[in-house]
């Protein structure tokens, strides 16, 4: 199985207790809270039912245990003592794995991928085939052959166009909300924020675990300049945007400072069928060039016009923010104002 090793460490207490045992003696255990071991028993359950046809089997105040045949818990035990666990969520190491192709100028060798994420070849390999199909998704080509190792061929819009994706599907809205908000809001003031857009303010903020492996591939300070560029910009030359389409702006623009930093450029080609046609709510090419110079004064953007040109088809299809008679309201201002 593809389990973590605090995943593998849970099932080999329950295999080894041969009764029932309690969530908070098992995280008491691992240094864990019983909620931790819940989590996790719920993302092993499925596995195990479909390769062992074990289930977790639990009573109020009795404590929980595996319940199958014999032959499938032999059988899970045998792969328990074969296995090597991943020191990630097997989400998490695709979501790692796919950044690391992403910004890899050239191929990289499988076992130099497995020695990084701490994963056996099985999992990098089965991780590999998982991920093709999405990478087509932004018309990159997934290319593995023996002895060159696995390359990621493809135009450098879409592979900015894939990090994007994965970033606003990782943090959600409300977690890049709290990054970018980490160090300027206190806590009653980003609650006040969440509850206004409709939030829990209760609800986890996705700064651990999985983000801290998003953050160490892909660090949240050129989202930052960008928020903050965007912020200077808000008075005179930025409109008042949908929520989910400012923070798309924030993250092309991040994606897009971090790209340039390491070199990685634009190719002048557009995406076929595209049409010249400005936003009819707003002039995307003259806002489009006003974030650019900002940023390009500012050191972080190259002032190239095939830059500007990517980021007027995004704002061309960002929407302005609306009230719920649907015309704009002046009285809310910017999104950006919200962050400050």
């Amino acid at each position: 199985m593809d389990l973590t090793g605090r995943q593998c460490s849970i099932l080999a207490i329950l295999l080894r207790g041969g009764g029932e045992t309690m969530l908070g003696s098992i995280g008491s255990e691992l240094g864990v809270s019983a909620r931790t071991v819940h989590r996790e028993l719920a993302r092993i359950a499925a596995p195990l039912r479909e390769r062992y046809g074990l289930s977790l089997s639990g009573r109020s105040g009795r404590g929980l245990s595996l319940a199958g045949s014999p032959e499938g818990i032999e059988a899970c035990r045998a792969d328990m003592a074969r296995g090597v666990s991943s020191d990630m969520d097997p989400e998490d190491r695709r979501r790692a794995l796919a950044l690391m192709l992403l910004d890899a100028p050239d191929a990289l060798k499988t076992f130099a991928l497995c020695y990084e994420l701490k994963a056996p070849i099985a999992a990098v390999k089965r991780d590999l085939e998982l991920l093709r199909p999405w990478f087509g998704l932004y018309s990159l080509s997934l290319i593995s052959r023996k002895g060159l190792g696995v390359l990621l061929e493809g135009a450098e819009e879409g592979r900015r166009q894939a990090e994007c994706s994965m970033i606003m599907e990782h943090y959600g809205e409300a977690g890049l909300l709290d990054l970018l908000r980490r160090e300027r809001a206190s806590a009653f003031a980003r609650a006040s924020l969440l509850r206004k857009e409709g939030w829990n303010a209760a609800e986890p903020s996705g700064l651990d675990g999985p983000s801290a492996i998003v953050e160490r591939l892909f660090p949240i300070k050129p989202f930052q300049e960008a928020e903050r560029s965007l912020s200077a910009l808000a008075k005179s030359g930025l409109p008042s945007l949908a929520l989910r389409d400012y923070l798309g702006l924030i993250i092309h623009l991040g994606v897009a400072i971090a790209r340039c930093a390491r070199g990685f450029r634009l190719s002048d080609s557009p995406p076929a069928g595209e049409s010249p046609t400005l936003s009819a709510e707003f002039d995307a090419a003259l806002i489009a060039r006003n974030i650019v110079a900002n940023l390009s004064a500012a050191g972080f953007l190259p002032n190239d016009p095939i830059e500007t040109r990517a980021l007027a088809r995004f704002l061309r299809g960002a929407k302005p923010e609306k009230t719920t008679g649907g015309m704009a309201d002046a009285g809310i201002g910017p999104f950006a104002e919200m962050l400050a």
